[in-house]
């Protein structure tokens, strides 16, 4: 069988999950012609938590000489969220076929580069810092471990900017529940994942869905939307990768010396989404990675 134009391809997938990549590899596979979409964020829960943050005061001075615009970025999220909920909906009611492409991520990889993905959001001049600061890195490795210890852990934002990145900067672990089980009824953690292939395909009336993993993202993607369009003739490169970015270096040497605490850790790992795209020896040694450098840096080596 090959795709049917009249099918709605949708690309719904966390933040920095290859999502890019995903797409233009979709769009060579199934053609001109058809309908294919990409978006991040549906849910209620997230545009709403979205939209509590547009709603409420600006920034204070103080922090607005680091950050520029910080809400238009989240208005523009949210109207697409709306915009792409209204089309998925008609799809639905026109008896088109859905097919759903999503990637799942490491999360402190993903959190991190999503980090630095809306790094000019909230400080538009970081090259300028980077260039005249020593260890700039450090000073940005501190402003995401802070956010990431207060999502981990449930603690409240502690300034301003911190609320702003908790209003950008979702947690992937619980990126399903709140979004493609709640949007569209797909449950991924109702069926086991293939580790050793590194994707799965979900199959249930008038929709399909690719979750695949990007620690694997060549062999598992290629593998799963062949699966997913029945054509042969995908070319996967590779699209919207931090080390192509302006901050490339940045956040290359910030990723390199960045240390996580164990408590947060914790609270990462022992997830459900780590529980079932992951196995206990890869949790393992992804501890032993952002753990290991934390031990190096308080070493001094």
């Amino acid at each position: 069988m090959s795709p049917q134009q009249n099918d709605l391809y949708l690309v719904y997938s966390m933040t920095k999950s290859a999502s890019v990549t995903a797409h233009a590899a979709l769009n060579r596979a199934v053609g001109r012609g058809a309908e294919v979409r990409h978006v991040h964020c549906m849910g209620h829960w997230q545009a709403g938590e979205m939209q509590k943050i547009v709603s409420r005061d600006q920034p204070t001075s103080g922090t607005n000489q680091l950050i520029s615009d910080p809400l238009a970025d989240l208005r523009r999220q949210i109207d697409y969220a709306q915009e792409m909920t209204e089309r998925v909906s008609s799809a639905r009611a026109g008896g088109r076929r859905i097919c759903v492409v999503s990637g799942v991520r490491e999360p402190v990889a993903q959190a991190l580069s999503a980090f630095f993905n809306h790094l000019s959001c909230f400080f538009p001049d970081y090259l300028r810092y980077d260039a005249v600061h020593q260890n700039f890195e450090r000073i940005l490795a501190d402003v995401f471990r802070s956010y990431l210890d207060a999502h981990a852990l449930a603690r409240p934002p502690a300034s301003p900017l911190e609320r702003l990145l908790q209003g950008h900067l979702f947690l992937c672990t619980d990126w399903f529940e709140r979004e493609l089980d709640s949007t569209l009824g797909v449950d991924v953690f109702a069926s086991p994942f293939d580790h050793e292939r590194g994707f799965v395909l979900h199959s249930q009336p008038g929709m399909e869905c690719l979750v695949y993993r990007c620690e694997q993202l060549h062999e598992a993607l290629d593998a799963g939307l062949r699966r997913l369009t029945h054509q042969n003739n995908l070319t996967l490169g590779r699209r919207n990768a931090a080390d192509q970015k302006p901050y490339g270096d940045l956040y290359n040497r910030v990723r390199d010396t960045l240390w996580v605490d164990e408590k947060t850790l914790d609270a990462l790992y022992a997830t459900p989404y780590m529980a079932h795209f992951y196995t206990p020896p890869e949790i393992e040694r992804f501890r032993g990675k952002w753990a290991a450098n934390g031990a190096s840096r308080q070493r001094g080596t």
